[in-house]
């Protein structure tokens, strides 16, 4: 049998800005954090021959990151990483301790396949002529998300290379890097 394996990315949710929503699209700046879904912030979201596997690991406002969700996402990141047919994981999350987690990430994190955190600045159903512009869609929280997972599912041959964690923002790469 020459069954073609798909190829798998799991997305892990936290919550925070990319998940929120505002009360008035219009004016994203009142808006409450982790209100969306990971499943729903990916709807629409689709790629030939990659697997996208949703789960939310949490659904807080990046504030109230604690040491537990950093346990609980750790143990859900290394089990993804074990998986055979996993090519890699995208993580969202809030704006407020990003930095933190990543750095947390990076400490106890030694993967063998890509991990990368993403962001936004503004909530999920946000409206900007940016978000129209880049991806067609209104919803500017999730751009990042979007983005970040097309760029991997166009880049599945390369993914092995890429074996290192990054934050993503303002479709943009952020590496880390080691203090001296």
């Amino acid at each position: 049998m020459n069954a073609k394996k798909t190829k798998k990315i799991v997305v892990l949710a936290t919550g925070g800005t990319i998940a929120g929503l505002a009360s008035d699209a219009a004016k994203p700046q009142n808006y409450t954090a982790g209100q969306v879904a990971v499943a729903d912030l990916l709807q629409g979201v689709a790629h030939e021959g990659v697997e996208l596997l949703t789960e939310q690991v949490a659904q807080i406002d990046s504030k109230d990151m604690s040491f537990a969700v950093w346990q609980s996402l750790l143990a859900r990141v290394s089990h993804c990483l074990e998986q055979d047919d996993v090519q890699g994981v995208v993580i969202t999350h809030g704006t407020d301790t990003l930095e933190e987690t990543a750095y947390f990430l990076e400490t106890v994190l030694q993967p063998t396949k890509p991990v990368a955190i993403t962001c936004a600045m503004l909530p999920a159903n946000a409206l900007t002529a940016m978000a129209l512009a880049i991806s067609r869609t209104p919803w500017t929280g999730c751009n990042n998300l979007r983005h970040q997972v097309c760029r991997w599912c166009a880049q599945a041959k390369c993914m092995r290379a890429m074996l290192c964690k990054k934050v993503i923002a303002i479709n943009e790469i952020h590496l880390p890097r080691k203090r001296a």
